[in-house]
């Protein structure tokens, strides 16, 4: 089943095409979509007509950073509830903590993390495989919203560090310099934003109580009502803590509030366990970093919660009957050409 994405994250789309020289509609007919697709954003689309949406717009254009831009120019509106909900939140902390637990009602299957070490806060975005083929643009459209949003909620007083992307250094850097104003690095371990950690107590202009416990109780229970499995939501929840060093069963059964001992029913009475589970996330996010990313088997190795290189790369070739640094050789040219 594929994942579906709210189409107001593509909120302005078809006047930038056409402002940048393109043909919205032409765009459009190609992936043989109608013409209105885009007229209401609260309509969900696949997270794959997205990624090709945006790519072949930054071909039509001749503007490789399109997605950059487009961010740039959609407000918090685009962002529906999950929106709101930053915007009425009391400090940078709780904003960042709604957009991570309720951007599956944005969008399935790309995600936000949060990681704090020391004076330091990692603030990462990825996709849940399986990856599409395409996603520089998709990257640039997440990670911009993310810098955009925060900027506007914080009244401009927020200041990264940095803005990372995984893809090599573009032509136009100075682009991205510009409009983020924020040092940018490519070839990046991953795709985010790196801010001071102290930033995150940073309180807000517009916080609104109320509103924001109104907000929280109604996606909450839209979430709920998803339907998502449960071996669905025991992977995200993984997938949110792998990096960890106390990725067990008893921490997940924690963020599920719940038991260890109900959690292992539940999955039993799926056909699952835990550690199978675990593994399939492990090695869809190997498979990720590998394909998408030159970052090094080490750190893949420790982004995916192996206590040494050794048993990722033996585990990972009793899997897949290569090893790590073959499979990237076989895998890492068709998977990033162009369209």
């Amino acid at each position: 089943m594929p994942y579906l994405v709210r189409v107001g994250v593509l909120a302005g789309f078809s006047p930038l095409v056409a402002q940048l020289g393109g043909d919205p509609s032409a765009i459009l007919q190609r992936l043989g979509l109608d013409q209105d697709i885009l007229d209401s954003e609260d309509d969900y689309i696949s997270l794959e007509v997205i990624t090709q949406l945006l790519e072949l717009a930054a071909k039509e254009t001749r503007c490789d950073h399109f997605s950059l831009l487009l961010s740039s120019r959609q407000g918090l509106s685009s962002a529906g509830l999950v929106g709101l909900a930053i915007q009425a939140a009391p400090d940078l902390r709780a904003a960042l903590n709604e957009v991570i637990r309720y951007l599956s009602l944005q969008g399935q299957g790309i995600e936000w993390k949060l990681k704090v070490a020391g004076e330091l806060a990692y603030c990462t975005w990825t996709f849940h495989p399986p990856t599409p083929r395409f996603i520089k643009q998709c990257v640039q459209l997440g990670v911009g919203n993310l810098f955009f949003a925060l900027n506007a909620i914080s009244g401009n007083r927020w200041n990264p560090v940095s803005i990372n992307f995984h893809y090599d250094e573009p032509e136009e850097k100075a682009f991205y310099r510009r409009i983020l104003r924020a040092p940018v690095m490519f070839n990046s371990d991953f795709d985010g934003i790196v801010f001071k950690s102290s930033d995150l107590d940073l309180m807000l202009p517009e916080r609104q109580d109320y509103l924001l416990s109104v907000l929280h109780s109604y996606m909450k229970s839209l979430k709920e009502n998803t339907s998502e499995d449960f071996p669905s939501q025991v992977k995200r929840m993984i997938r949110q803590a792998i990096s960890q060093e106390n990725c067990d069963i008893e921490s997940i059964a924690v963020l599920l509030n719940c038991s260890k001992r109900t959690l292992q029913r539940k999955l039993n009475a799926n056909g699952v366990s835990f550690l199978s589970l675990r593994e399939d996330v492990r090695f869809d996010l190997a498979l990720h970093y590998l394909r998408e990313t030159n970052m090094s088997l080490s750190n893949v190795s420790e982004l995916i919660g192996f206590a040494e290189l050794s048993i990722f790369s033996r585990t990972f070739k009793n899997r897949f009957g290569e090893s790590p640094t073959q499979w990237r050789i076989n895998h890492n040219g068709s998977d990033k050409a162009g369209l």
